[in-house]
């Protein structure tokens, strides 16, 4: 299904939080959540954050550094539209919108979008 290349990058995400529970998921419509996976398609699709990608790629780290860093310049990738859709900004917000993508994974305009978006990340 769409978003499975962020289960690494969520997880990753949240084991940071140092063990805090995740927040309850979040809850937007399939408007908003079209939105906001359009947002982050931008972000993850821009030409600052693909180099950034292959220069990271490129780098000799082993599989557990590569996800963190991964995630790191994920977060900050995501920041913006984050912010922009009106939502918090933590450890917990990647973690949540993969499980809102999940939630509405069925709808062919989410799984397009996801599938984008994993796309972009591969």
């Amino acid at each position: 299904g769409g978003f499975s290349a962020f289960r690494h990058q969520a997880a990753a995400t949240a084991a940071a939080a140092n063990g805090v529970r995740s927040p309850p998921p979040l809850h937007l419509s399939l408007e908003e959540l079209g939105r906001l996976l359009e947002a982050l398609r931008a972000a993850v699709a821009a030409a600052g954050f693909q180099r950034a990608l292959d220069a990271l790629r490129s780098r000799d780290l082993g599989a557990f550094k590569k996800r963190s860093e991964v995630a790191r310049l994920l977060c900050a990738a995501w920041k913006a539209p984050l912010k922009a859709s009106g939502l918090p900004i933590n450890a917990h917000s990647a973690p949540q919108v993969v499980a809102a993508v999940r939630a509405q994974s069925s709808q062919p305009g989410i799984r397009t979008l996801s599938e984008e978006v994993e796309r972009l990340l591969n």
